[in-house]
């Protein structure tokens, strides 16, 4: 039989330094509307892979102790242990494949029932956080394509001004998407005052979805919602998850 070693190196702790760092030069570059824009956006973007990287990690620290617990099991029969192993080494090759191919918050959620047997959502102390995480991964979907912000108005009242010209006295909105979620959920927390087309038509300068309130909230609610998913987890789960989020001074011990 060969010897098989896994090479790995996990991401966050680099994603959570590049971070701080955009935090950091931000702020000397409150001059430069663009920049600041590009900066938020990157620190909104950012904030959603810092999370799936973190969850990865944690996941395949809660698999491999599960495996642990699996090998103390006694199972005196040979051919019975045999047949066992093997069943379990296969479901357990396709729990890490699935956890390694895992995009987006619904997928972890359904990895955390079946590696602990209770949802993400579901732990109550992490509700809360909840809708704002999955705007953070839809709001991360349209970042990643670079998609524009866009709206279509239909006029729906109309009045003549004289004979030759039109007034169009109110306008109705059409508009959805990963953008609107976010537009709505930005809203409803007070970190927006008005809606997009509302800054259109009052002359926006385009910060609206790219302000340091909202770049910082996220940030902030990606790290909290860590934080509470490691408090709710049973202490032997707790204990593995928290150790495979330690970031190690030597980069090279990252395992």
């Amino acid at each position: 039989m060969g010897i098989i070693k896994n090479i790995r190196f996990i991401l966050w702790p680099d994603i959570e330094e590049f971070i701080k760092f955009l935090l950091v030069n931000r702020a000397k570059n409150k001059h430069n509307s663009s920049l600041n824009i590009g900066i938020n956006y990157s620190i909104i973007f950012y904030s959603a892979c810092y999370l799936e990287s973190v969850l990865e990690a944690g996941l395949k620290a809660i698999l491999l102790h599960k495996r642990l617990i699996f090998q103390k099991v006694d199972i005196p029969d040979f051919n019975k242990r045999k047949t066992i192993n093997q069943f379990y080494i296969e479901l357990e090759d396709d729990i890490k494949d699935r956890i390694s191919r895992a995009t987006g918050i619904q997928n972890y959620d359904y990895l955390f029932k079946l590696l602990t047997g209770k949802k993400i959502s579901e732990i109550n102390e992490i509700k809360s956080f909840w809708e704002g995480i999955q705007i953070l991964f839809q709001f991360r979907n349209v970042l990643a394509h670079g998609r524009e912000i866009s709206a279509s108005m239909t006029s729906t009242s109309i009045s003549l001004v004289d004979k030759s010209s039109l007034v169009v006295e109110s306008w109705e909105e059409f508009y959805c998407g990963g953008y609107k979620n976010a537009e709505d959920y930005l809203l409803k927390k007070g970190l927006i005052k008005k809606k997009f087309v509302e800054e259109y038509f009052g002359n926006a300068d385009g910060v609206l979805y790219f302000s340091d309130n909202v770049a910082d909230h996220f940030w902030e609610l990606a790290k909290d919602f860590i934080l509470q998913l490691s408090k709710s987890l049973p202490e032997d789960v707790k204990k593995v998850f928290d150790e495979a989020l330690l970031i190690q001074d030597n980069k090279n011990n990252r395992v």
